[in-house]
Formats: structure tokens, C-alpha cells, sequence
């Protein structure tokens, strides 16, 4: 977009430029992922699934990336992880995260 453009040309440090590499590498991740777990119609319906059983949709995407949380404590814990490579789940929270911030401004307009 025109917003990413605009900061990519303003030549940034070697370190943000890796940041904003690895933001685009979650939007990518999120795309494929939107494949598997969304439909046409919501691209977010796995994680609006909670509302089935009354839990907001922002929330139910919270408690996700809890879990991520959680299994990221056992790696720092640990050293390993035995499902899941470690910046896999750095990237499902950070992709939860704003998920959950999406999410969340929405809650607020039906308000």
C-alpha cells in the first residue's frame, strides 16, 4: 500500500527494515493461514467461532494468542518446543494480536 511504500522509502535503519521484512512475512503467513481456517465470505470466521458459545470474537482471539503465550513460556523454560518451531509461534501471536485489535474496533462500532 501507499502507507508501506511511504516508509520504505524514507530509508530506514538495517534493524526496522528487518522489522518491517518480518511484518510482511505475518501478512503473508495470515493470507495462506485465511485459506485453511476462513471462509469466502469472513476471512476471520475460525476465530469469530467463540461467539457461537457467547464469547466475543476479540476474545476468542485473545485466548489464542494466550496460548501461544503459554507455549512460548515452555520455550524459554525449556529450550524446545516439541509441536511447533519457535517463530512459528512468535508469529501466530503476533498475527493474533492484531487479529485481535481488528477485532476489537469492530466490537467497539457495533456499539
Amino acid at each position: 500500500t501507499d502507507r508501506l511504500e511511504a516508509i520504505l522509502s524514507d530509508s530506514p535503519h538495517p534493524v526496522s527494515m528487518a522489522f518491517y521484512e518480518t511484518l510482511i512475512t505475518a501478512a503473508e503467513l495470515h493470507h495462506k493461514k485465511n485459506k485453511d481456517y476462513g471462509t469466502d465470505d469472513d476471512p476471520l470466521r475460525n476465530v469469530r467461532a467463540s461467539e457461537d458459545i457467547g464469547i466475543p470474537a476479540w476474545k476468542g482471539s485473545w485466548m489464542r494468542a494466550k496460548d501461544k503465550v503459554r507455549r512460548l513460556d515452555t520455550f524459554c523454560l525449556k529450550g524446545k518446543l516439541a509441536n511447533e518451531g519457535v517463530e512459528d509461534a512468535w508469529f501466530d501471536l503476533a498475527v493474533y494480536s492484531l487479529i485481535c485489535v481488528v477485532l476489537f474496533r469492530e466490537h467497539l462500532l457495533q456499539k
